[in-house]
């Protein structure tokens, strides 16, 4: 009969095989990380970063959703500025310049931001220079894509088309968690001193 006993020759001749294959394989895997953190992006066409490199991580902070009392739709010069005050700060709207040249690209954040803004002075004022129909049109197509992309699914308690309805009902909202946006802001005040002599012309708001 025959025995089916794995052969040990065959054994010891497979496991040193088996090892080189491993070996090989972790030192590829560590050569790929390895270049991918190393990789210095050019800056030209579509090698660029995908998002701002922030000085700390973003941490996840707390915030009420809630009806406000601050930026109301009305023509008094309080209101107002608490309105400005969404794209007043940092200079430049969010703008940042990367590499030799100086490239400009934009937050998301901030020009989220700027449409609300925008969108403010197109209810208050249909004679606002910067409220055109474009601009607007692209503020709400921007508002929604964005919205789209990020996707959020956070619970939230009762029905919110009820509300509208009697806003008394509803005079509390659910907390959400949320990134550390002043993290954001203190990169993007920082980026903005190390550009501004270079294109003081992007300071202006959008």
């Amino acid at each position: 009969m025959f025995s089916t006993k794995p052969s040990t020759k065959t054994s010891h001749c497979v496991w040193p095989w088996a090892l080189v294959l491993l070996l090989n394989a972790g030192l590829s895997l560590i050569s790929v990380s390895s270049s991918i953190r190393k990789h210095q992006h050019t800056l030209r066409h579509d090698d660029y970063p995908l998002d701002v490199s922030v000085d700390y991580p973003l941490q996840p902070v707390g915030m009420t959703i809630q009806d406000s009392s601050r930026y109301q739709l009305n023509l008094t010069d309080y209101s107002e500025k608490e309105w400005v005050t969404l794209i007043a700060w940092p200079h430049g709207s969010g703008r940042v310049h990367l590499g030799e040249e100086y490239r400009l690209f934009n937050a998301v954040y901030f020009h989220q931001l700027h449409c609300v803004q925008i969108m403010e002075e197109a209810i208050q004022d249909r004679h606002y220079p910067l409220a055109t129909s474009h601009h607007v049109g692209h503020c709400l197509h921007y508002l929604r894509q964005t919205l789209m992309c990020d996707a959020d699914y956070t619970l939230e308690e009762g029905d919110f088309t009820k509300c509208y309805e009697n806003y008394d009902l509803r005079k509390g909202g659910d907390t959400r968690v949320c990134r550390d946006w002043e993290t954001l802001y203190d990169t993007i005040t920082k980026r903005v001193r190390e550009w501004a002599w270079v294109r003081p012309e992007d300071l202006g708001h959008l």
